[in-house]
């Protein structure tokens, strides 16, 4: 990341694209595991009867917790790419 503070990109555009790309791996992952998480609840409900595998509210939770907690691990890294000095990073290069 600190190539792009050499090639003279804002601080904050930094700083947002690091915390977008955690996010899509977050939003990606949800996607994955709520499909995943869907065909199981199918299969145990027709297994087990008088069991409903399914709860939108509870899945809708879930999911913006996991984002939540995608986006404030990426957080670290993000500030740590944002306050890289250039010219250091380009010494050590």
């Amino acid at each position: 990341m600190p190539g792009r503070t050499q090639q003279g990109q804002p601080v904050l555009d930094v700083l947002v694209h690091t915390l977008r790309h955690g996010a899509s791996l977050a939003v990606a992952g949800i996607v994955l595991g709520t499909a995943l998480a869907w065909l199981l609840a199918r299969l145990l409900t027709d297994l087990i009867t008088g069991v409903d595998g399914w709860s939108l509210g509870t899945q809708i939770a879930v999911a913006g917790l996991l984002l939540a907690a995608a986006t404030a691990a990426s957080l670290g890294p993000a500030l740590h790419a944002a306050r890289v000095d250039p010219v250091a990073s380009l010494k050590v290069d």
